[in-house]
């Protein structure tokens, strides 16, 4: 079964295909080289513009449980959800003026927190994501430069001796806390980092147990009008683990052509909503609200999230 999708990403119309993969034959051997992916090189070099997004003509692997982008961080602001920030901005403008984010990653958030008088702390355990965050905070004024320290650190493990008003995990980011001993020790250093009365938001991905065991889908950027780059998820869940595997596929094209491939490969739990509140309880914080997007829509089975907002007791 292919699901086909349409999404609006600023100018331009990218369209999604969604395929159940749950009885298919050819990718359950994705990782293990029984299936290879054709990679077809250019006659020619790439312009050098753009060149941030085109390397050159190989065909690179990164393998591991945590996703760290290390080939592919340059794109992830190319297809990074961009649903959240009214709703983070609402909320650091109303807790306090400092802010923790876990997983910063290229400081998608932390940057425009910044731009409206947010002092904000960003740690994240890739080193890849967090120089893209330093290139782009380089280009900012110097008053919201001063605003944002970006750490290197692991969210289940971190001591930054201060604590905030406000800690957010964007872009379902707790998810990547596979194990309950991981998701305790986040929200144990989280609850230690937060001020008294302060605020913990994140979101998870809806987990319901009718989503197919495994599904794929495409979604492409047009960097400019002979350069284009398609992204490719491979998805599978196994529901006994709690595990959710990601193979991801960033294909560079230039003037039809293939010119890179780069693959990442990750693990994320499958987490309902019923049970991080639950957990959210015995780690000392009370749940004021979850919403079923950041609309703050009400949640429902077949809403696309689970967004919480709770403060320290």
């Amino acid at each position: 079964m292919t699901n086909f999708l349409t999404h609006e990403s600023g100018k331009h119309n990218i369209r999604i295909f969604e395929r159940d993969l749950s009885s298919s034959q050819g990718y359950s051997d994705l990782n293990s080289g029984k299936h290879k992916l054709p990679l077809t090189h250019a006659s020619s070099r790439p312009p050098t513009d753009g060149a941030k997004y085109l390397d050159s003509s190989v065909c690179k692997q990164s393998v591991g449980d945590d996703l760290t982008y290390r080939f592919s961080a340059r794109f992830y602001d190319l297809f990074g959800s961009k649903d959240d920030l009214e709703f983070y901005k609402e909320l650091a403008l109303q807790s306090g003026d400092n802010a923790l984010e876990l997983g910063v990653g290229t400081a998608r958030v932390a940057i425009p927190l910044a731009r409206e008088g947010v002092r904000v702390v960003g740690i994240d355990n890739s080193e890849y994501m967090l120089k893209v965050a330093r290139e782009k905070l380089v280009k900012e004024s110097e008053s919201v430069r001063d605003l944002v320290n970006l750490e290197r650190g692991d969210m289940k493990k971190f001591e930054l001796g201060q604590t905030f008003d406000l800690i957010y995990i964007p872009a379902s980011t707790f998810d990547h806390c596979v194990t309950d001993l991981d998701r305790k020790q986040c929200l144990g250093c989280i609850h230690k980092h937060l001020k008294g009365g302060g605020s913990l938001a994140f979101d998870i991905e809806q987990a319901t147990l009718e989503r197919p065991k495994a599904s794929w889908w495409v979604d492409r950027k047009e960097i400019k009008e002979d350069m284009m780059v398609v992204r490719t998820i491979f998805m599978r869940r196994d529901f006994d683990k709690r595990i959710c595997s990601l193979d991801l596929f960033f294909d560079s094209y230039y003037s039809g052509k293939l010119v890179e491939r780069y693959h990442e490969y990750g693990e994320v739990a499958i987490l309902f909503k019923d049970e991080v509140e639950d957990l959210l309880e015995q780690s000392g914080f009370k749940v004021e609200a979850v919403y079923g997007d950041f609309d703050k829509s009400e949640p429902q089975k077949d809403s696309p999230r689970a967004v919480f907002l709770t403060s320290k007791r």
